[in-house]
């Protein structure tokens, strides 16, 4: 809906790569933020359009800058970040890019047809809750896995249904203590099946609350 108002304010050829830019994203919950920038947005939903190969300039986590020829697909944004989904040319495999560490996409003007392409916003999720951690929990939910994913989304955790009434969910943290304060906040049992130290942080937490609440009803001399 924002975009569309933004369409009637923009000259028509800036509102058609705003067209592009709709019709080339999809959602995935979480708060709204984004870092990427709005010309390599254009640029890129401009690409995955029209399928355009196109040469990407590309900084990894660790500050190492590659050019990759991709066949572009989708952009998927997580509320956190915009991901651009495309398969990697030279190592014939599909890869997600986190669009603010794209510094130059170039059209090559050779579209391709893309062969058996991903679930763009399973793939981001599935990259993010495998591999954008420090550490992963495996966590037992007492609840159907249409409920834990309501109450969990994908782009959070995986999901392994256990049965028709509970689901383990992985979910990575950045330290036991932030994934015990997430896992108090979903307000519903768990059991922390690993590692140690979320379950120690989860006990930890729930011992100061008792501590608290049994010392209120203790009268003050």
């Amino acid at each position: 809906m924002a975009l569309l108002k933004l369409q009637r304010l923009l000259p028509k050829r800036m509102a058609a790569r705003l067209t592009d830019l709709d019709a080339a994203v999809e959602h995935t919950p979480r708060a709204p933020s984004s870092e990427a920038s709005p010309a390599v947005l254009l640029t890129l939903a401009s690409v995955c359009r029209a399928t355009e190969r196109t040469e990407l300039t590309y900084q990894d986590m660790h500050g190492r800058t590659t050019v990759r020829e991709v066949d572009p697909h989708r952009l998927v944004y997580t509320g956190a970040h915009w991901y651009f989904v495309a398969r990697d040319v030279g190592r014939e495999a599909w890869r997600t890019f986190r669009a603010d560490r794209v510094t130059e996409a170039r059209p090559t003007g050779h579209t391709v047809e893309l062969a058996d392409p991903p679930d763009a916003a399973r793939l981001v999720a599935d990259t993010i809750t495998r591999t954008g951690y420090p550490f992963y929990a495996r966590v037992r939910l007492p609840l159907p896995p249409a409920d834990a994913l309501r109450l969990v989304p994908p782009i959070v955790a995986t999901h392994e249904p256990e049965g028709p009434h509970s689901t383990i969910i992985t979910i990575g943290g950045s330290d036991p203590g932030a994934t015990a304060d997430y896992l108090l906040g979903l307000r519903t049992p768990v059991q922390v099946l690993s590692p140690t130290e979320v379950r120690d942080a989860l006990l930890s937490r729930l011992e100061v609350l008792y501590r608290a609440n049994a010392d209120a009803g203790t009268p003050t001399v």
